[in-house]
C-alpha cells in the first residue's frame, strides 16, 4: 500500500517510512487499522494484533527492506494484496477508503517513464533516476500513456481511464466503480501539481 507513494515522497526503506511519524506511518498505520482490517472478515483483535507485530518488525533497522526492490511487478502485487482490501472496504463501509486509493494512484505516477535502460522503464525522482520493473506489456503500454503531451485534469482523465479499465491487469474494469476514477483523477492532478509529499499530507 505504502511503497510506491513512500517512495516518490523521498524514502528508501521501509524503515524510513517506519520513522517518519509526521507523514509516511500515519499513512500506514490509518491504512492498515482504518481500511484494511475493516475489509476483512476474522476477529478485529487477533487482525489488529497480527498487524501490530507485522509494524514492529518493520522497524527492525538491521533488515533494511528496499522500497525500489519491493516495487517490482507492482501492478500484478497491487491487484493480489491490495485491490482485495480496496474492493472489500467498498463492500462492507458502502465507500472509497482514501489511502488505498491513493496507493493506486501512486502507482499510476510512480510508472511515468517513455524511455528504457535495458527492460526497465526509467521514471525520476527530482533529480535522480529510478528503474521501474514489470512485464514488459505493462511498461510499454505506460510508456505510450506517458509520452502524450496533454496536462492537468485531461492528463489524468485519459491516463486513468486506460490504467483502471484495463481488464486484463485488474480482471475488471475498476472505471465502472463509482467515484474510482475521479478520485484517481483528483489525486494524479496533486501529485503533478504540488509533489507526492504535499498531495499526501493533503489526504
Amino acid at each position: 500500500m505504502s511503497v510506491l507513494a513512500a517512495y516518490q515522497a523521498g524514502h528508501n526503506t521501509v524503515q524510513d517510512c517506519i520513522a517518519d511519524k509526521n507523514l509516511l506511518y500515519p499513512f500506514m498505520h490509518g491504512g492498515i487499522f482504518e481500511e484494511i482490517i475493516p475489509s476483512m472478515d476474522g476477529s478485529k483483535e487477533e487482525l489488529e494484533a497480527y498487524a501490530n507485530d507485522v509494524l514492529e518488525r518493520f522497524e527492525n533497522p538491521y533488515n533494511p527492506h528496499q522500497l525500489l526492490s519491493i516495487s517490482l511487478n507492482s501492478v500484478s502485487k497491487f491487484k493480489t494484496r491490495n485491490l482485495p482490501s480496496l474492493l472489500g472496504y467498498i463492500t462492507k463501509q458502502g465507500s472509497l477508503p482514501k489511502r488505498l486509493v491513493f496507493a493506486l494512484s501512486a502507482l499510476i505516477s510512480f510508472y511515468e517513464g517513455t524511455e528504457y535502460e535495458g527492460s526497465a522503464l526509467k521514471g525520476k525522482r527530482g533529480t535522480e533516476t529510478y528503474l521501474i520493473q514489470d512485464n514488459q506489456d505493462i511498461l510499454e503500454t505506460f510508456a505510450a500513456l506517458y509520452k502524450e503531451r496533454d496536462e492537468g485534469l485531461a492528463r489524468a482523465k485519459r491516463i486513468s481511464t486506460a490504467v483502471l479499465s484495463n481488464s486484463a491487469w485488474w480482471s475488471q474494469d475498476l472505471t465502472q466503480i463509482e467515484g474510482l476514477q475521479h478520485a484517481v483523477e483528483k489525486n494524479l492532478e496533486a501529485i503533478w501539481s504540488v509533489g507526492m509529499q504535499k498531495a499526501m499530507q493533503a489526504l
